[in-house]
């Protein structure tokens, strides 16, 4: 799906995310790092864990926020983060591994090109549901990973990029191509886009804050 902007919805306080009658909730295979969270960011981490569709930061006609996404983002401030990520990454089903990519962005960036290709040579070929905005679709891993490469205009940030950032990039026009590698699926699941993108705010973009900084 090619896009130039998208429709930016108030943020809302995250609510608690409770387990689902289908999520993971045993700390088998987790090396620790599951009962080492608090339990919103547990119940967050299961609901990824037992993720099975991959969806966009908002879906459904009313454009309301994902589950998954909501998830992402209370995992994303812990302290233990990396780790969850991590263990999210190296599961042996593809929605998960997608979902860590998104926390990667920001808190891998200088590997995360190296991440998405070893999720592509591990799950390329896999065809998962997913659901973007209120269109649902069954596409391959490898798809969903990079679309731009067959939009050679299509822009790309840089891994870490923020959302002031890829707001103000829109603002210079150009087209982003939904994807991991252009950054959108990264920076709108994990983030909230701002509203402003004036000259001034564009010239000097205020620092990501600290749980969107790289660490391990």
């Amino acid at each position: 799906m090619i896009v130039a902007g998208w429709i930016v919805l108030a943020a809302a306080a995250a609510a608690p995310i409770a387990p689902t009658a289908s999520a993971v909730t045993t700390d088998a295979g987790t090396g620790g790092v599951r009962q080492a969270l608090p339990p919103n960011a547990r119940a967050a981490f299961d609901m990824l864990r037992a993720a099975s569709t991959f969806e966009s930061a908002h879906i459904g006609y009313g454009g309301t926020l994902s589950e998954n996404a909501r998830a992402v983002r209370t995992l994303i401030r812990e302290p233990e983060a990396p780790r969850a990520f991590q263990t999210l990454y190296d599961s042996h089903s593809p929605v998960p591994v997608l979902y860590a990519l998104t926390a990667f962005w920001y808190l891998r960036p200088d590997e995360f090109m190296a991440l998405v290709k070893q999720a592509r040579e591990r799950f390329g070929s896999v065809r998962i549901g997913t659901m973007n905005g209120c269109i649902r679709d069954e596409e391959t891993v490898a798809e969903v990973l990079e679309r731009s490469s067959r939009r050679p205009a299509a822009r790309r940030l840089a891994p870490g990029t923020g959302a002031q950032a890829f707001t103000c990039a829109e603002r210079k026009g150009g087209t982003f191509v939904y994807d991991f590698v252009s950054g959108t699926f990264p920076i709108t699941i994990v983030e909230e886009q701002p509203v402003r993108s004036d000259r001034k705010t564009c010239a000097h973009p205020p620092p990501l804050p600290d749980h969107l900084k790289p660490r391990r």
